[in-house]
């Protein structure tokens, strides 16, 4: 609300909060290692073919294959680091490091968390599998009304 110059401030008027909807940044999932992969093999369970499964299979193969490059790498730095402190050069703290390390890993995850969500809900959807079952005919549900209605009244009598 703009404010003229000739109009003073209201104090006793409600003020804007802002409200949890105004992120529009989705709040990332922060699974840790065991969580994601319980949450794969959980997707992996029930996908209903073969090529979901792969699918849920290959993204969880390309995190394993990331880990694994990731790790060698940090042991080469995990060595020149220590050379660097024996040498008495000036090292950022190693907590420091293991923080950045923890948090590029949790990015990783979170990526990996949306592939597999994407995947899954790219296959399986509520819509999809409405469409996909085999819905009577509409004489059948009048057959059956009728059938129904039939029995009632013999029952009755």
């Amino acid at each position: 609300m703009k404010k003229t110059p000739d109009q003073k401030e209201d104090h006793l008027a409600p003020t804007q909060i802002p409200s949890a909807n105004d992120s529009k940044k989705v709040e990332k999932a922060g699974l840790t290692d065991h969580e994601l992969r319980n949450r794969l093999d959980m997707i992996n369970k029930y996908s209903r073919t073969p090529e979901e499964s792969f699918g849920i299979q290959k993204i969880e193969k390309e995190y394993i294959e990331e880990l694994r490059k990731r790790e060698e790498v940090r042991e080469k730095a995990s060595l020149n680091y220590s050379m660097g402190v024996q040498a008495g050069l000036q090292q950022a703290p190693y907590e420091q490091i293991k923080l950045g390390y923890e948090s590029q890993d949790q990015e990783l995850r979170d990526d990996i968390i949306e592939k597999a969500k994407a995947h899954y809900n790219a296959n399986n959807s509520l819509s999809k599998d409405f469409k996909e079952s085999k819905q009577p005919e509409p004489s059948l549900f009048k057959h059956n009304f009728d059938k129904a209605r039939c029995n009632s009244k013999e029952n009755r009598d």
